[in-house]
């Protein structure tokens, strides 16, 4: 049993660190992102971990991970600041406004942002109606942003039922997120999900499966076009596994168990 507390482990990351681990994760899901990056330093315009979804990049659909690892919840001001932040750079074009937005906070959101978010129209409300308070000042050091009628209007046009929030306890509970912290921690993953297996291979799959594809050569000193080749049985496969297991790597840099 795996008996590692990952939740103060998580806790104890430093801002870095964070971003790190959330970059990982957001590299997992090849199915939803063509590209992730972090955008750490200085200048990163309100984006941290950003995951794209076509090679148009900032010119196409992308979500925004805002990660914050304080040593309290993120406080509401600093919430909304990063907000508006985004969406200010977004109307000056510097890239679309993201598709969807996530604090990433493992030790929580103020209560009064939290219950904003829950509340997509309340929180376009607030942010409209106290834009001087959380952005006039405080998006670009030492100068004054013109809040214009043009940035509101843009601003009323964003979608913020988009916005939300990744908790600690979705972190600990990501199947994904839970295989990055055994990486880095110790451990043992659990079982995996239930699925069902697909009657066609999907075209992101093909370059995995080929890498499969090769594994079987590489053991049987035959070459293998297809997955409909490879008809041995169950043992032969479990072999082969096991090999691939040892000779190969996932993301993450690790060895776990294929079956």
């Amino acid at each position: 049993m795996n008996t590692f507390d990952y939740t103060r482990q998580v806790l104890a990351l430093s801002a870095d660190e964070l971003e790190i681990v959330v970059r990982k994760w957001a590299n997992t899901q090849k199915q939803k992102y063509d590209l992730v990056t972090r955008q750490s330093g200085s200048g990163d315009r309100g984006c941290d971990v950003v995951g794209f979804y076509s090679p148009n990049k900032f010119e196409g659909d992308w979500d925004n991970y805002q990660c914050k690892q304080y040593s309290k919840t993120v406080p509401t001001d600093k919430g909304m600041h990063e907000i508006g932040k985004i969406l200010y750079y977004a109307y000056l074009k510097e890239f679309k406004a993201p598709k969807s937005y996530y604090f990433v906070a493992p030790k929580g959101i103020n209560r009064n942002l939290r219950n904003w978010i829950l509340n997509p129209s309340k929180l376009k409300a607030v942010l409209l109606n106290d834009l001087d308070k959380y952005c006039k000042s405080t998006i670009i050091d030492g100068t004054e942003i013109l809040l214009s009628k043009e940035l509101r209007d843009f601003i009323s046009n964003y979608d913020f039922s988009s916005i939300g929030i990744i908790t600690i306890d979705d972190i600990i509970d990501d199947f994904k997120f839970k295989a990055i912290l055994v990486e880095m921690f110790g451990g043992e993953l659990p079982s995996a999900p239930q699925g069902e297996a697909p009657d066609q291979i999907d075209a992101s799959e093909l370059i995995y499966v080929n890498k499969i594809l090769d594994v079987y050569s590489d053991y049987d000193q035959q070459t293998y076009s297809t997955p409909n080749e490879v008809c041995s049985g169950q043992v032969k496969l479990a072999t082969v596994l096991e090999s691939f297991q040892y000779k190969r790597s996932d993301s993450f840099g690790v060895n776990p168990p294929l079956y």
